[in-house]
């Protein structure tokens, strides 16, 4: 199940994309990488009750390059939940 989900848009000008985002739509930063106060290469602001992500960049991109994050939760039962060992400690085949 997917719990929340937020873009993340690739830019070539961090600063200016974080002034932009921050001006226009009253966005709050929530988080920098690095988190020492270097020059950061990943933003994530607050605009309103959604979240929006700022990764810097390493080579000019295609116009309308977006990345989509998933926060998802394992539900009971389903198959990526299951313990993989038997109760003698040997490996369970893989399916």
């Amino acid at each position: 199940m997917i719990d929340s989900a937020f873009p993340i848009l690739e830019v070539p000008d961090m600063e200016a994309a974080l002034a932009f985002y921050r001006d226009a739509f009253g966005g709050v930063l929530t988080y920098s990488f690095p988190p020492d106060g270097g020059e950061p290469v990943y933003v994530s602001l607050a605009v309103g009750s959604s979240s929006l992500g700022l990764g810097l960049a390493e080579a000019p991109l295609p116009p309308g390059n977006v990345l989509l994050w998933f926060y998802v939760s394992r539900r009971p039962g389903h198959p990526s939940s299951r313990n993989r060992s038997t109760s003698r400690g040997e490996s369970a085949p893989r399916s």
